[in-house]
């Protein structure tokens, strides 16, 4: 009964890959990428990276070790992470990987945020995440 609110993870084997998961970068290219069980997992941006993996080190792997991964969605920011673009003004809350826009100030600050918390970044990575309800409080 005091196992029954714990979550089963998959099951790992000896024929596991990397089942903790690891950042791995293309020793040729410079990509950066998540790999975890077998597959990879694009990085598009270092404040991606540095967010949701903080102190986690690179290991550097060959374009051919690579390749024999299968190639997943880029990884988004986490939920609860406050995001804006290096292009544009607006800031957005990250909830079940969308972007909630926050409209004002009055509503920022009403909800809890901080902003030294702001992530800005790529508008590339801002864009993984669709557009989701704007935020009200």
């Amino acid at each position: 009964q005091d196992l029954q609110d714990f979550f089963d993870g998959n099951p790992i084997t000896e024929n596991s890959v990397y089942p903790q998961g690891v950042l791995a970068q293309d020793s040729k290219s410079g990509g950066i990428y998540y790999v975890e069980d077998g597959n990879k997992y694009p990085l598009w941006s270092k404040e991606i990276m540095t967010t949701n993996f903080p102190g986690r080190q690179l290991i550097k792997l060959t374009p051919a070790e690579l390749e024999a991964y299968p190639t997943g969605e880029p990884v988004k920011f986490k939920d609860g992470t406050l995001v804006r673009s290096t292009d544009y003004p607006e800031v957005y809350v990250v909830s079940n990987g969308k972007l909630r826009w926050i409209p004002d100030e009055a509503t920022f600050v009403d909800l809890g945020y901080n902003w030294k918390t702001i992530i800005t970044t790529s508008q590339k990575a801002v864009s993984l995440h669709g557009l989701g309800p704007v935020l009200t409080n």
